[in-house]
């Protein structure tokens, strides 16, 4: 099992995936067959502009904090289902990013929604998984930021699963402020060097 450890919390662990991925895997089956469906590329280009905007939150974020990145969770997991089985995230939760980033902003908090995720998953109110290995380091000094991704489609938590959103692919935002398509393929490979490269740290 992957564990990830770093001063002050626990990072991202298989036991996390797992979880992320039961999560999403009722959403999904409550999105009926527009899941499957091909996101088109009006939802693409959506998608990188709001990951250009979380990077830019993110700066600010990071200059309000002595130029250091969140301490947040791989994805926030954290929560409940009502009597009719929706799961919501809890509001509260002090390690999710978009509580970190953007507070009460609904404006900023739309960002973290991918336009091409589907419905039930919009409704966390995140569609992304944050790198936590980066948690509480400084974001000028990410080692490799160009290759060291900071966002990503939360569908990578299980491909097979969960069909790349954006006609074959996922958009990545990287440590540089870089955001890029990447073809489904060749995602777990960004994935594993973007955390690897910080485990080493």
């Amino acid at each position: 099992m992957l564990r990830i450890r770093r001063r002050g919390r626990a990072g991202m662990s298989m036991i996390e995936v797992s979880v992320v991925t039961g999560i999403l895997a009722t959403l999904a089956g409550q999105s009926g067959s527009a899941f499957m469906q091909a996101k088109n590329k009006a939802a693409g280009t959506q998608c990188q502009n709001n990951l250009k905007q979380i990077y830019m939150a993110i700066q600010m974020w990071a200059d309000d904090n002595d130029g250091a990145l969140p301490r947040a969770w791989f994805f926030p997991w954290k929560g409940t289902q009502d009597d009719n089985g929706v799961f919501h995230l809890d509001p509260n939760d002090a390690y999710n990013i978009v509580n970190i980033i953007a507070g009460r902003n609904s404006s900023i908090r739309k960002l973290f929604i991918c336009p091409g995720a589907p419905e039930p998953w919009q409704r966390l109110g995140v569609t992304y998984v944050y790198n936590d290995t980066l948690s509480g380091k400084m974001l000028d000094a990410v080692p490799n930021a160009s290759l060291t991704w900071l966002l990503m489609d939360v569908n990578v938590v299980n491909q097979q699963k969960f069909p790349a959103p954006h006609l074959g692919g996922h958009n990545v935002l990287f440590c540089d402020g870089r955001v890029k398509w990447v073809p489904q393929s060749q995602v777990p490979q960004v994935f594993r060097a973007g955390l690897q490269g910080q485990m080493q740290q």
